[in-house]
């Protein structure tokens, strides 16, 4: 996944892996019904969002940044919202709606990079 910070800043080391910007990872991409993120932002199944690894979470400190992610050649632009505590690092939790412009979502889990 390649990330877009809009402060150009990178954060100092937590112990957390955290998500710089232009870097890539591979994951598991999976979806949830979204309701309030721990964002402190009420999201809803149609919006374009995603939770991030709880290891990359970094205190929220990327809350609001848009990701660039594909599969199979599909790319689309989410934004984080929420932490996902089941996610591996580089795994994303979309909402139904963002994981459906990649992938029906009768496949359920995707690989994402």
């Amino acid at each position: 996944m390649q990330t877009t910070h809009t402060d150009g800043s990178s954060a100092p080391s937590t112990g957390y892996h955290t998500l710089e910007k232009r870097h890539s990872f591979n994951g598991r991409g999976t979806y949830y019904q979204p309701d309030r993120g721990a964002c402190g932002w009420v999201n809803s199944a149609d919006d374009s969002i995603v939770a991030i690894s709880v290891h990359q979470w970094d205190g929220g400190s990327h809350c609001g940044e848009n990701i660039r992610v594909c599969h199979d050649g599909r790319c689309i632009s989410v934004q984080v919202v929420d932490m996902c505590p089941s996610c591996h690092v580089g795994s994303l939790d979309f909402s139904p709606s963002a994981f459906s412009q990649l992938a029906p979502k009768s496949e359920g889990v995707i690989g994402i990079g």
